[in-house]
């Protein structure tokens, strides 16, 4: 009982430390990116849509707080890969997945691979030849 009155508290008073007029709204900062209280309900809003509110005041917040750390995870680690060069670039996203589409006869047939994959009735993948220049090839060291 007395974690959970901390743990609101400190809450608390990272919301209203984060309120100081001049970023009013931000509820945690990451390197230069400020995430606003306006994106963490929007992200609790999201994960907790089918779920009614819990009754419990400390426990929604604890939810929240949890999420916040979720968020300031997720954007430690895309920062993280962007200084190393590991984020992809739209044009090469849209030209993998042309590569992935390109073997079936339609796109129904592409799609229907896809829900196969996330749990769904799957369709059976064409035979595709492996690229003439070897990319997407498996090789292991050792």
């Amino acid at each position: 009982m007395a974690a959970r009155s901390i743990l609101t508290t400190l809450f608390a008073v990272l919301i209203l430390a984060c309120g100081d007029g001049s970023n009013s709204g931000i509820v945690a900062k990451v390197n230069d990116y400020k995430i606003t209280a306006t994106e963490l309900e929007a992200y609790y809003a999201s994960q907790y849509q089918d779920q009614d509110e819990p009754e419990n005041p400390e426990q929604a917040q604890m939810l929240r707080l949890n999420l916040l750390r979720e968020l300031i995870d997720r954007h430690l680690i895309l920062q993280k890969a962007e200084s190393l060069g590991l984020m992809a670039v739209d044009d090469e996203v849209d030209q993998q997945l042309e590569n992935y589409r390109s073997p079936f006869d339609s796109e129904d047939e592409f799609v229907a691979l896809l829900a196969g994959a996330s749990g769904g009735e799957q369709a059976e993948q064409p035979e595709q030849d492996p690229p003439a220049d070897g990319s997407g090839q498996l090789n292991l060291l050792g």
